[in-house]
């Protein structure tokens, strides 16, 4: 699993896996498909065009309402299949040269990467039900939902809810400093407003904001539901049709207490300096603290590789894997102290270390590997001692990946 990076004066705040998911087309094999549409700008300044319209059979097209959600990155499928009902809705291409939006949070996350020129299209009074499944149980996942009607009326309005979810997840909404929406969860409303440019998400004409959902699990069916419903006028934007696309991304391999390492129940960031300083942030919610615990310098042919409870005391250690020769170390934390250091031992470069989770249930994290050849293997970690076992789980073509 890759990791998440975020930069700040050199430093590098590491979780375990990130990958940016936009509604595309399925396999090519299969009939059904999606590709993800929105309203990010007006037609003359589209650049992006590689793209197809969520359609249904409920629309008039006659085309699939489910399509498999493609990594943008690479191209492959996720394995997460995006399912949409409800009301009449369709994805004709509707050019209207409106206003030009600003540079905002919906331009900064959708522009260049998902075309504008069209929509998922929906009329007053019907709502759309969103379904995402296949997620995978042992992930979080953000969720940001976006619409941006290029016209220049304000008059309309969404409600829009998340369900499904396990657990509360966090809602990271960016929003006008004037902005009344009101936001309840888990299962309840995301944000509703008066039609103003500046209260109304995320029919944004202006600013172009985005709704978001971070740490959502889905539990153990795999299923979230995000569910819109439009109670606006219909007048003249795109002749009564309003736009909005969707993001997922894959933000943590597990839980964020996973991350926990002073065992408080709230995830803490671990840092890396360009100069091989290691540190920790021990967070509590969205306080940022005064200031990092120094873990000391390590050489930087060492890579924090994953954070996970290795000895079962219920706070997360350290994974770091030496990218020279092959060397593993972890290091056995009490919230910013190091307790101990240990080796568990070596394998050559051409392994690596693709996941950090509990595979036997011993409350002890693990390691999953993947050699360059397409073989798999798995470490059973007991604290920073030698594994306890090792085990391979065969080849694998390399057109598979680990997520």
């Amino acid at each position: 699993m890759k990791r998440d990076t975020c930069r700040t004066s050199g430093w590098v705040a590491g979780s375990l896996a990130t990958a940016l998911f936009v509604m595309g087309t399925g396999s090519m094999a299969a009939a059904a498909g999606f590709t993800a549409y929105n309203d990010l700008a007006w037609g003359t300044r589209q650049l992006e065009t590689n793209i197809t319209k969520i359609t249904s059979p409920v629309g008039g097209s006659g085309l699939p309402s489910s399509g498999i959600l493609k990594d943008f990155t690479t191209g492959l499928d996720t394995g997460v299949t995006l399912t949409v009902t409800g009301g009449s809705y369709d994805g004709t291409t509707q050019d209207t040269q409106g206003a030009n939006p600003t540079i905002g949070d919906g331009f900064t996350i959708f522009d260049g990467k998902v075309s504008g020129l069209g929509a998922i299209s929906y009329d007053v009074g019907n709502s759309l039900v969103l379904t995402f499944s296949g997620l995978n149980p042992a992930m979080t996942y953000d969720l940001s939902f976006f619409a941006h009607r290029n016209n220049y009326a304000w008059d309309r309005a969404s409600l829009v809810t998340l369900s499904g979810t396990a657990g509360s997840p966090m809602n990271t909404s960016s929003v006008a400093a004037d902005n009344p929406d009101t936001v309840t969860y888990p299962g309840g409303v995301l944000f509703t407003g008066p039609t103003s440019p500046s209260t109304r998400l995320p029919a944004d004409n202006d600013n172009g904001y985005v709704a978001r959902w971070g740490q959502v699990n889905s539990g153990s069916d795999g299923l979230v539901v995000l569910t819109i419903s439009f109670a606006g006028t219909s007048g003249n934007e795109g002749l009564g049709k309003y736009g909005s696309a969707v993001r997922l991304t894959e933000s943590s391999s597990s839980s964020a207490v996973g991350h926990d390492l002073d065992g408080d129940g709230k995830a803490d960031l671990v840092w890396r300096h360009t100069n091989g300083s290691a540190a920790v942030w021990l967070l509590n919610g969205k306080e940022v603290p005064f200031s990092l615990n120094s873990l000391g310098g390590v050489a930087s042919a060492w890579q924090v590789e994953g954070v996970g409870d290795t000895d079962a005391d219920g706070k997360a250690d350290i994974i770091w894997r030496n990218t020279t020769n092959g060397a593993v170390a972890v290091w056995l934390m009490n919230g910013a102290t190091r307790l101990d250091v240990g080796f568990p031992g070596n394998a050559s470069t051409a392994w690596a270390i693709q996941g950090v989770g509990d595979l036997n249930g011993d409350g002890k994290a693990d390691l999953v590997w993947r050699h360059t050849n397409g073989n798999a293997a798995v470490w059973l970690l007991n604290g920073k001692e030698v594994p306890s076992s090792t085990g391979s789980l065969g080849g694998v073509s390399s057109a598979w990946q680990i997520r």
